[in-house]
C-alpha cells in the first residue's frame, strides 16, 4: 500500500504510547496531498448525492475496471477544493450548489432531446425522488409533527396490529433500525439494505408504494394535521390551498392548480354537506373535511415525491 514518494510508515503517535500508530499513519497516507484518490472518491459521492449520478458512474471502482469519469478535469478541481479548504463537506456541498450546473431548472425542452437526450453532459438539472428518510420526514413536517430535536436514544418503532411498522415523530435519521422490523414507509421506498453495505441506493417504481400512501391510516392522519393547520390559519379558499401547496410541495400553485383546487373543494364542501353521514367524524366541518381530503391527495402526487 506505497507508491512513489509516500511511503506508509507507522510510528508510535507518542514515548511509550501503548498504540504503534498503523491507523494513525494510514489515515495519514490516505490524505496525504500527493494521494488524490481519497479526495476523488468523497468528491464523486457528494456528487452522486446531487445530481443522482457521479462524475465516475463506478461509485465503488475507480480502477481499470471502472468507468471512466465523465468530466475528470471538474472531478480533480472539486478534489482539489476539497482538500485545500481543509477536506470540509460543508464547503464542497456550498461550492456544488452554488453553481450555475446545480441551480439549472428540471424542464426538457427541444434542445435538450437532440443534443443531450440522457443528460449526460448536465445541460438540465435531473429530477430527483426523494430518499425514504427525506420522504418521512417531508410528511411529519407538513403536518406540524416533526421532532427536530438532537441527540439521545434511537427512537424506537411499533409493531402494528396490522403487521406494518410505524415510527415515532423524530427525524429518520434517529430512527431505530431493526433488521427484522424495518420501518414499512422507509422500507416501501427503498431503505437502503447495509449487508454489509450500500455503494447506492436502489430506485424502484411499484404500486404498493402507492397504495402505502393512498391507504395507510398513519399518512392519512399527517394529510389531516397538514389540513387542519391550514384551517386553523382562517384564510380564504384560495389562501387555503396556497397555504397548503407551500406546506406540502414547498412551492405555491400554478393559476391552473390553484383554480382547479379551489374548484375542487367547493364540490367536495358540497357533496359532504348533502350526505354528513358519510363524513365519518360527524363533528368535523364539511369544508375541513375536503381540505383534508385535497392533502391527502398532493401528499399521493408525483409532485410530492420529486425535487425540481
Amino acid at each position: 500500500m506505497t507508491q512513489s514518494g509516500a511511503p506508509f510508515e507507522p510510528r508510535p503517535p507518542f514515548a511509550n504510547a501503548p498504540s504503534t500508530g498503523r491507523r494513525l499513519a494510514f489515515a495519514q497516507w490516505l490524505t496525504r496531498r500527493d494521494n488524490p484518490l481519497t479526495a476523488r472518491v468523497i468528491v464523486n459521492r457528494v456528487w452522486h448525492l446531487h445530481f443522482g449520478r457521479g462524475i465516475v458512474r463506478s461509485l465503488g471502482n475507480f480502477g481499470v475496471m471502472g468507468d471512466r469519469p465523465t468530466h475528470p478535469e471538474l472531478l480533480d478541481w472539486l478534489a482539489c477544493e476539497l482538500m485545500d479548504n481543509g477536506w470540509s463537506l460543508k464547503g464542497l456541498h456550498r461550492v456544488i450548489m452554488t453553481s450555475a450546473t446545480y441551480r439549472q431548472a428540471s424542464v426538457v425542452d427541444e434542445r435538450h432531446s437532440e443534443r443531450d437526450a440522457d443528460n449526460q453532459w448536465l445541460s438540465r438539472m435531473p429530477l430527483r425522488r426523494l430518499d425514504a428518510e427525506a420522504l418521512r420526514d417531508s410528511l411529519l413536517f407538513a403536518a406540524g409533527t416533526l421532532d427536530e430535536s438532537q441527540f439521545g436514544p434511537g427512537d424506537p418503532v411499533q409493531v402494528r396490529a396490522d403487521g406494518l411498522v410505524s415510527t415515532g415523530s423524530r427525524r429518520s435519521v434517529y430512527v431505530q433500525q431493526l433488521r427484522k422490523h424495518p420501518a414499512t414507509l422507509l422500507e416501501s421506498f427503498d431503505l437502503p439494505q447495509m449487508n454489509p453495505n450500500c455503494l447506492a441506493r436502489s430506485e424502484s417504481l411499484v404500486a404498493p408504494q402507492a397504495l402505502h400512501l393512498m391507504n395507510d391510516t398513519t399518512v392519512r392522519q399527517l394529510a389531516q394535521r397538514a389540513a387542519d393547520r391550514v384551517v386553523a390559519a382562517h384564510g380564504t379558499p384560495v389562501e387555503r390551498v396556497k397555504m397548503l401547496f407551500e406546506q406540502i410541495l414547498g412551492r405555491d400553485p400554478t393559476a391552473e392548480e390553484r383554480s382547479a383546487c379551489v374548484a375542487k373543494l367547493d364540490e367536495l364542501t358540497d357533496a359532504w354537506s348533502r350526505r354528513p353521514q358519510e363524513q365519518g367524524d360527524s363533528t368535523v366541518p364539511a369544508g375541513q373535511r375536503a381540505l383534508r381530503t385535497l392533502a391527502h391527495t398532493l401528499i399521493n402526487s408525483a409532485a410530492f415525491l420529486y425535487i425540481d
